[in-house]
């Protein structure tokens, strides 16, 4: 498996082997890694788990797990302040891991999303660009139905909310209140 750069020297791939991991290592081209495989039954994503992936990766490396089968992934809707309080975690680690970055899970999906969710933040695009760019990056979360409402309540909240600027007179007083 290979890794698909998505945004500014931030890459995605699905499971990795020793062999796929090798050759990037080999080539120099990642200096920071998030693993975001909870590493539960089967859905590991380095043989192993995050324990021997981050032997075999010689930059910095973080494991986030993220399983979408739970909040706030998942359900018809998605708790805003849960879906914040996720972000600012995968935030926090984007800002400080070294690029070029490997963003990395079972399948790619959940490190599209989180991906997907930084660039936004960073750009402050609105859930119709992160949408059309998903699409046009062929991002693997744009077929998980919790994923994608994850990122879309995320983005959402992260837009600008207007401030309301009113004046109001107080006839007893003589004065004006904003």
């Amino acid at each position: 498996m290979s890794a698909k750069v998505v945004y500014n020297e931030i890459s995605v791939a699905g499971a990795l082997n020793a062999e796929s991991l090798g050759e990037m290592v080999s080539k120099g081209n990642f200096k920071g890694a998030i693993y975001m495989t909870p590493d539960v039954g089967s859905d590991e994503g380095y043989p192993g788990g995050f324990a021997e992936f981050a032997k075999a990766f010689p930059g910095e490396a973080v494991h986030i797990p993220m399983n979408p089968e739970h909040e706030p992934y998942c359900g018809d809707a998605c708790d805003p302040v849960l879906a914040m309080q996720r972000f600012g975690v995968y935030e926090k680690h984007f800002a400080a891991l070294p690029r070029p970055l490997l963003v990395t899970c079972k399948s790619g999906a959940r490190a599209s999303a989180a991906v997907a969710v930084y660039k936004a933040a960073l750009n402050n695009e609105t859930v119709s660009q992160v949408q059309s760019f998903a699409e046009e990056q062929g991002l693997g979360y744009t077929k998980h139905a919790g994923l994608i409402r994850w990122v879309e309540t995320t983005v959402a909240s992260l837009a600008p909310k207007p401030i309301i600027f009113r004046q109001m007179f107080e006839k007893e007083s003589s004065t004006y209140t904003y």
